[in-house]
């Protein structure tokens, strides 16, 4: 995201969704569906409500990833594929 990335980079994925039980098990469960993906991750998973006050505090994921503010939308075609594998 910040154009420094190297052959031994990884990705390191945010995911903002309202979870019901373990948000570890959720982020485990979205690793699983995307194992196809050959790049190693990192797949954090936060609710909506826990995002908005800790994007304030400089020592949480949360505050670069709102200061870059990128983003990826899935299609509606990709997240029914996405539900599917997660069973969210």
């Amino acid at each position: 995201a910040r154009g420094d990335a190297g052959p031994d980079s990884d990705v390191d994925l945010l995911v903002v969704m309202d979870v019901k039980g373990s948000r570890l098990e959720k982020g485990l469960e979205i690793h699983l569906a995307l194992h196809e993906f050959l790049v190693p991750m990192d797949i954090l998973v936060t609710t909506p409500e826990d995002f908005a006050w800790r994007k304030a505090f400089v020592v949480t994921i949360e505050s670069p990833a709102a200061a870059v503010r990128r983003m990826a939308w899935i299609s509606p075609r990709q997240s029914s594929w996405l539900k599917r594998r997660v069973g969210a």
